[in-house]
């Protein structure tokens, strides 16, 4: 890391740091820049030469104000370490330069990087599993390499998203690691490319839905819970808290492949450094926030959508004993779809708890010992919720109700049309061939409105086919009756080339 004498106590000290291998591939408009996880694992040998028995892995108030230029041609890096007690006991400690300003010859000290350690008083709880393990919404993903060629271009040595990254309004999931071989334990922080990863998901995420290229400018606090390897690869999650036109900000959270918190940096403050002029591609920029779904399940309690196929490694982790049980005899593909399902759940009960982030995921229970279908435990006393939920290939849907709920998700395909001999009655099959849509469509519709309802009103599928008879189809809300009764009605919703039906009580007569 470099030449670090010990300091017996706080004060001003020269030091020359070795440059590293790949510090060229951290560069900024060609320049090479010292990374700020470098900066911090710089400042924290020199917090532990000076007090060996403070705990340096609990950092706050990190402030990265100016780039400090890397020369690749030099094998050494002047600055100089300045350190200051503090009034609590803690320290802090700043990477400083002197340099000459105009032609009066005046000399002034810029500080490149600066943090305290020992002042930060009790460590967070933990991001919950449920909401580490999965972002909330439609995804896009980003391959690493369209993301170093186009929207962070560092070079080889600073590529440290490893597979494609996911991104949603709800925030970024990343998988990180070191991008070469390197040395497994490199400083007392631990290795800095999981960090490091995870800002440059963050700066994709600023660029896709906050529209601006945004870097790391401060952290609010750091924690090291367990040293991340340079031999590992690791789960980075990214939680937006707060966006203005002045900067963003987001809380990242770092776990190994068991779901254990390794790193937390949190109130991280990223800002455009370049006054502007940069710019994001136009490609990445999302056009419009997705506000329909929200549209249109604006009566429901809540409704949370999730892609199963994006899930972290851990995600079964987030399980009760209960459902972990119910889980154990599953086939693969059929447990992706339940711990989909349950983490849904789970993230809607938080909504009906006001944003909860407080309750271990074990202890949301999604179901009842003696009954399959899903359960939402009632929130300061009250009475549970309705719920429903429903899974495809893609997505898992949970939604919550004041009455009884159903809801259903499909692909849009001719699958439904082909079979429709198997579940419609003469009357829908001639409402499809009435309607204005293709009878592809409309028999989904038919077939969808059947898969909700059942769930609404407590009945097995085959039971829906018969007591369930569609007599209109729309596009986006059709009518149903229930053995023979008032005309009721369902909403549909387009997605990402996915149908979503909603059925609810008491009796609409929205279409």
């Amino acid at each position: 890391m470099g030449d670090l004498p010990r300091i017996d106590r706080p004060g001003k000290a020269a030091i020359r740091i070795q440059t590293q291998p790949g510090w060229e591939d951290h560069h900024v408009q060609g320049q090479p820049v010292l990374p700020a996880v470098e900066a911090m694992q710089i400042l924290a040998g020199r917090i532990q030469a000076a007090r060996p028995a403070m705990d340096v892995g609990d950092m706050s108030a990190a402030r990265f104000p100016k780039f400090l230029a890397v020369d690749p041609d030099h094998e050494t890096l002047d600055v100089d370490c300045r350190i200051v007690e503090r009034a609590d006991g803690g320290l802090q400690a700043a990477l400083t330069r002197s340099v000459t300003a105009g032609s009066a010859g005046i000399r002034r000290s810029i500080t490149h990087a600066e943090m305290t350690v020992g002042s930060a008083g009790k460590p967070p709880s933990p991001l919950p599993l449920d909401l580490a393990a999965a972002i909330e919404g439609i995804c896009d993903t980003i391959a690493p390499e369209v993301i170093y060629r186009e929207l962070v271009p560092f070079g080889p040595g600073f590529r440290s998203i490893c597979r494609p990254l996911v991104v949603s309004p709800d925030g970024a999931l990343a998988r990180v690691q070191a991008p070469s071989p390197a040395s497994a334990l490199p400083g007392p922080l631990g290795s800095g490319f999981p960090l490091d990863g995870a800002f440059h998901a963050a700066c994709v995420w600023g660029q896709r839905h906050a529209r601006r290229v945004a870097f790391p400018v401060a952290i609010g606090r750091r924690i090291i819970f367990s040293p991340t390897r340079g031999d590992e690869s690791y789960t980075a999650r990214v939680v937006p808290k707060a966006v203005t036109p002045g900067h963003l900000t987001v809380d990242i959270w770092i776990l190994d492949h068991t779901g254990n918190v390794c790193e937390a940096a949190l109130g991280v403050e990223m800002r455009d450094v370049s006054r502007g002029t940069w710019r994001p591609p136009g490609w990445i920029v999302e056009k419009a926030p997705e506000s329909a779904l929200g549209l249109w399940a604006a009566d429901c309690q809540g409704l949370v959508l999730i892609e199963r196929a994006h899930m972290a490694a851990f995600a079964a982790s987030a399980l009760s004993a209960l459902e972990a049980a119910r889980m154990a005899n599953m086939g693969l593909r059929r447990r992706q779809g339940y711990v989909g399902g349950r983490l849904a759940l789970k993230r809607l009960w938080r909504k009906l708890a006001g944003d909860d982030h407080q309750r271990p995921s074990a202890a949301i229970e999604t179901g009842v010992a003696d009954d399959p279908r899903p359960y939402l435990s009632g929130i300061d006393g009250k009475a549970p919720a309705h719920c429903s939920l429903a899974h495809d290939e893609r997505f898992c849907v949970a939604v919550a109700h004041s009455k009884a709920v159903g809801i259903d998700v499909e692909p849009i395909s001719d699958r439904a049309r082909r079979s429709g001999h198997m579940f419609m009655q003469a009357c829908e099959q001639g409402c499809v061939q009435q309607t204005d849509m293709d009878s592809g469509p409309a028999a989904l519709r038919v077939w969808s409105i059947k898969e909700a309802a059942s769930k609404a009103f407590g009945m097995v599928l085959n039971e829906a086919w018969e007591r369930i008879a569609v007599v209109s189809i729309g596009e986006a809300a059709s009518c149903f009756k229930k053995d023979g009764g008032p005309a009721m009605t369902a909403r549909h919703l387009s997605v990402a080339g996915h149908l979503l039906t909603l059925v609810t009580e008491p009796v609409s007569n929205r279409i």
